[in-house]
């Protein structure tokens, strides 16, 4: 890929992209493959984001913006990385692993969070948003070497499938 950072106003559609060094993404919308990156993934949205899978291998995954989010596969980070996810809409989540902290909707509480598949972070775990609904179909581990802490607003905390926690 000859880019590793693009700013547009226009909705963005793109296949899979790995690039050697940080990928960096401010668009009014988001639809792609697996975004991969040696460096980072920041993708910062005026509209839906969703992307097949996210997998940066040398620093944080940053979503941020407005609009839903949506990422069907794995989210991935290298050593001492974060996942951060600061979108307001509907964020649903596959499977996340990372080196440090997974903060969705720390900041800034999402509309609500659906986190289906296995959850490991290496330092906190934390989610709010308005609805939290956590698992999938069969059993999944959603697990922290740090703090969890799980909040849901007026729709409260669900659990979809079997979430051991």
């Amino acid at each position: 890929m000859l880019f590793r950072s693009l700013t547009t106003t226009t909705a963005l559609t793109l296949g899979d992209v790995d690039v050697r060094q940080s990928l960096d993404l401010k668009v009014a919308g988001l639809s792609a493959g697996a975004l991969a990156s040696d460096g980072g993934i920041a993708v910062a949205s005026t509209g839906a984001l969703s992307a097949a899978a996210l997998n940066a291998r040398g620093d944080d995954v940053a979503l941020s913006g407005t609009g839903a989010t949506t990422v069907t596969g794995n989210i991935r980070t290298g050593n001492f990385s974060d996942v951060l996810v600061t979108r307001d809409g509907a964020v649903s989540l596959n499977t996340i692993q990372a080196a440090r902290h997974i903060r969705i909707g720390e900041q800034s509480a999402a509309a609500s969070a659906t986190i289906a598949g296995n959850v490991f972070a290496g330092g906190d775990y934390i989610v709010r948003a308005g609805t939290v609904a956590l698992g999938g179909n069969g059993t999944v581990t959603q697990a922290a070497n740090g703090l969890v802490a799980i909040t849901g607003g007026a729709g409260g905390i669900t659990e979809i499938g079997r979430a051991h926690v």
